[in-house]
């Protein structure tokens, strides 16, 4: 789903760089990490990488974060340590910010709470 208003793009987890460009209708893209380096065939997508919508000459023309539901970490794989981190974030002994603490926010209610943690928890152990 793709967000024009906050330029994110939301994917499913365990998607990765092929079913992302296999998805997209031919369009001129390029996949960057988090850290700004290209994404390469059999990588996950994880939140806090980047689709860049380039022209025919190769120039990036819109940029879009993405978000996977409930990773927190980045990694594009939903873990016991991406509940603690939205847990931590909850009780705020850490700070969780923009596509970050959207990830986090399972239930989509505008904030991460312990309901959050719970919910990514039991995603990472095969619950939901």
């Amino acid at each position: 789903m793709v967000d024009e208003t906050d330029k994110t793009v939301i994917i499913d987890v365990g998607t990765d760089f092929a079913l992302f460009v296999s998805q997209v209708n031919n369009a001129n893209i390029t996949l960057l990490q988090a850290n700004s380096q290209p994404l390469s065939a059999g990588m996950l997508i994880g939140t806090g990488c980047s689709v860049q919508v380039l022209n025919e000459g190769g120039i990036a023309l819109s940029t879009y974060e993405i978000i996977v539901p409930m990773d927190v970490g980045g990694d594009g794989r939903i873990t016991s340590s991406d509940a603690r981190t939205a847990l931590r974030a909850a009780v705020s002994l850490e700070s969780i910010q923009g596509i970050y603490s959207k990830a986090a926010d399972a239930n989509g209610d505008g904030r991460v709470t312990s309901a959050d943690a719970r919910a990514i928890l039991r995603c990472a152990v095969g619950l939901n």
